[in-house]
C-alpha cells in the first residue's frame, strides 16, 4: 500500500466495544481500504468485488461465530 492511495482519503468509523474500524474507498473508486484505529498503519486492500463479497458473507451469518 503506497501513501499516494491513502492520502486525502475519507475514512468511515465505526465502533463496537471499543474497538474501532474504519473504511474508506480509494480516490478512484476502484479499491476499499480497511484499518483500525489502534494500528492505522496497517490497511488491508481489497477490491469491489472482494469487499461486496465480504459484506454478503457478514450479511448472512458466514462471521456469526467469530468472537
Amino acid at each position: 500500500m503506497t501513501d499516494r492511495l491513502v492520502t486525502g482519503l475519507v475514512w468511515c468509523r465505526c465502533c463496537e466495544g471499543g474497538a474501532c474500524m474504519e473504511v474508506a474507498a480509494s480516490e478512484d473508486g476502484e479499491r476499499v481500504l480497511i484499518r483500525t484505529t489502534k494500528d492505522p498503519g496497517t490497511i488491508v486492500d481489497l477490491s469491489r468485488d472482494e469487499w461486496n463479497g465480504f459484506l454478503a458473507g457478514v450479511k448472512q451469518g458466514a462471521f456469526d461465530q467469530v468472537v
